[in-house]
């Protein structure tokens, strides 16, 4: 038994060994081979016909560029190996598809336009970018996005200058989360004078995840510099700017962006609080109610509205907390103190109706009945206050 299992094994040496020399380099094997689907020889065929050629022509002091027909076949059975749907097929050649379309474009700039190895290469390749273009959106009515995304990028290898595909490419990509995919197109893209405003906003959200806001703001304004009228971009500046707290550029980007858009309910909201924020209260005024000119049930306007106003209150109780009191507890400088005490009560009674909204809105925030408790005991209002002081009680506690 092992002497027959010992001849089998040297049986299969001596078959792989024939097999190898009987490799010829003959063009028209690789081509039958080809028509077959035995990639594998005809890769072996083929690449031994290139290399004949090229020898041969080396040999002679000539250009070595092999026959047309020859890189012809060459082109198609590396396509094939490309598009196979077989693993063992895959895994014949590194980067197959990049190697038939460089073949195919040795036969165009050597051929002579009109000729027929000049014409075939032409149609290969575009009948090849359909056959994968047609995939990928295949793919993707199906929402497999990482097929699509394979075979956009196969079509855009073979045709590196169509900006279409770069660009699903560069979508597809971002939707799966593969910023180095993402990235290289987006570079490509920008390149090739493709520069739609996703592609800047994009690029400048990855730069905001490593909170690098100097590459972030260098990105949106050259994205801003392509596309002057895009608000996507503009939004995206200004929310830069709050975020790293550089207010007066905030704000003349949302005057910019407020003579496009008059009535955006974000922008007006935004400009309120970087103007509440500089401590300009007539200006944050101004905005909060044209924001809530355009919603009037908008929640975090009437907040902000009515914490402006009770704001102000506390920044002059600060003042009443520094005068001077006598032995009885009252101001030495009476006239002073009453006009402080009058003014923190006109702050509270416009305070007090947009908080009262707030809650009517949102039920659930406990501060702002407190806020609001603490108004309606300084001024006096007894039905008020015990209601809201029931609120607080049947609230838990934090």
């Amino acid at each position: 038994m092992r002497k027959l299992i010992l001849t089998f094994i040297i049986s299969l040496g001596v078959l792989g060994a024939a097999m190898a020399q009987d490799v010829k380099g003959s063009v028209a094997k690789a081509e039958a081979y080809l028509g077959k689907g035995e990639l594998k020889l005809a890769k072996a065929e083929i690449d031994a016909a290139v290399k004949k050629e090229v020898d041969k022509l080396e040999s002679k002091g000539k250009d070595p560029i092999p026959k047309a027909k020859t890189l012809f076949i060459k082109g198609k059975v590396y396509q094939a190996i490309a598009l196979s749907k077989e693993e063992a097929d895959k895994s014949l050649a590194e980067k197959p598809l990049k190697t038939a379309i460089e073949t195919y474009n040795v036969i165009l700039k050597n051929e002579k336009e009109g000729s027929v190895y000049y014409g075939y290469a032409n149609l290969q390749k575009d009948q090849m970018y359909g056959e994968v273009f047609n995939k990928g959106v295949e793919f993707y009515n199906n929402n497999d996005m990482e097929g699509a995304l394979e075979f956009f990028q196969k079509a855009s290898v073979i045709k590196p200058q169509d900006t279409s595909v770069a660009s699903n490419v560069a979508m597809i990509a971002y939707e799966l989360g593969d910023r180095k995919v993402v990235e290289e197109y987006a570079d490509k893209l920008i390149k090739m004078d493709y520069k739609k405003p996703y592609l800047f906003n994009i690029l400048a959200n990855y730069a905001l995840e490593e909170e690098d806001y100097d590459k972030a703001l260098e990105v949106i304004k050259a994205g801003k510099a392509a596309n002057p009228e895009n608000m996507d971009l503009l939004v995206q500046e200004i929310n830069i700017y709050i975020k790293t707290e550089k207010t007066d550029e905030a704000i003349a980007n949302i005057k910019d962006a407020l003579e496009k858009d008059p009535k955006n309910k974000p922008l007006l909201f935004n400009m309120g609080i970087l103007y509440d924020r500089k401590g300009e209260v007539a200006k944050a005024e101004e905005y909060y109610k044209k924001t809530l000119e355009i919603d009037p049930e908008y929640y975090d306007a009437h907040y902000s509205l009515g914490a402006l106003y009770y704001n102000e209150a506390v920044q002059i109780y600060k003042k009443i907390n520094e005068l001077e009191l006598d032995s009885r507890g009252r101001y030495k400088d009476r006239e002073t103190g009453d006009t402080l005490e009058a003014k923190v009560k006109e702050w509270y009674t416009k305070s007090i109706p947009y908080f009262e909204k707030a809650t009517e809105l949102n039920a659930s925030e406990k501060q702002i009945f407190e806020l609001l408790s603490r108004m309606y005991n300084v001024l006096e209002m007894k039905d008020k206050y015990d209601a809201v002081q029931k609120k607080l009680e049947a609230m838990p506690e934090n």
